[in-house]
């Protein structure tokens, strides 16, 4: 998460002599800013996890694309990675995904909450806004959620991008090229266009080599030899 709010970013904005703009306009282009730097730079930020509490019964982990809540653990949602039981220690496993077929056929029909139909979790299944861990637990459990998220609006003024901080630099950027522009300020708005590309540069240069040490995707043909 990103350590400046939507309230930081718009007195930077103002700062630079945009304060002629109302409020709203300022917003709008801030969050224009925000989801291109988003769109540019998914390497690392989309990847995140949440650990999330079930005991017996539970059917399933609610889900959303905006913030998360009480009924809704996992937010900002995009897709589903990977799913894993991590507590108790001795049932620690990774649950595999169902097909189509599988869950609509032998899940969906059931009366989930019966006490019958609890067992030990050994697959998942998204569907509806809730992701289903099946069977249900029969015991408590910790499901530990991989999943990759996506930016939602920056509406209040506390609101922080979910993108790293090293990315608010770039945001901001990215507002002012619209901001310039807005103004008909044309060689400013290339002049911050410029300076972005060369953040966008710098940000992929630092995901090549975060992990130096990776397995081989190809291997070698050495029929020849």
């Amino acid at each position: 998460m990103g350590d400046l709010t939507l309230t930081d970013f718009d007195s930077e904005l103002m700062a630079r002599g945009f304060d002629a703009f109302d409020q709203p306009t300022r917003y709008r282009y801030i969050n224009w800013g925000y989801r291109r730097i988003a769109k540019r730079s998914r390497w690392k930020w989309e990847q995140t996890q949440i650990a999330a509490a079930m005991v017996a019964g539970d059917v399933g982990i609610g889900v959303t694309s905006g913030t998360a809540d009480g009924s809704h653990p996992i937010g900002n949602f995009k897709s589903i990675t990977r799913v894993y039981i991590t507590l108790p220690a001795n049932r620690r496993a990774k649950l595999r995904p169902l097909s189509d077929k599988d869950f609509f056929n032998n899940w969906l029909n059931l009366d989930l909450t019966l006490a019958a139909q609890r067992n030990v979790p050994e697959s998942y299944y998204f569907y509806n806004n809730l992701l289903y861990i099946l069977p249900p637990p029969n015991g408590n459990f910790t499901v530990t959620v991989h999943f990759k998220q996506q930016v939602v609006l920056l509406v209040a003024g506390t609101d922080k991008p979910v993108t790293p901080p090293d990315m608010d630099e770039a945001i901001l950027t990215a507002a002012l090229v619209r901001c310039h522009k807005r103004a008909n300020e044309i060689q400013l708005s290339q002049q911050s266009a410029g300076e972005l590309e060369a953040m966008f540069d710098e940000m992929a240069t630092d995901e090549a080599f975060e992990e130096e040490e990776q397995p081989e995707r190809v291997s070698p043909d050495d029929q020849w030899l």
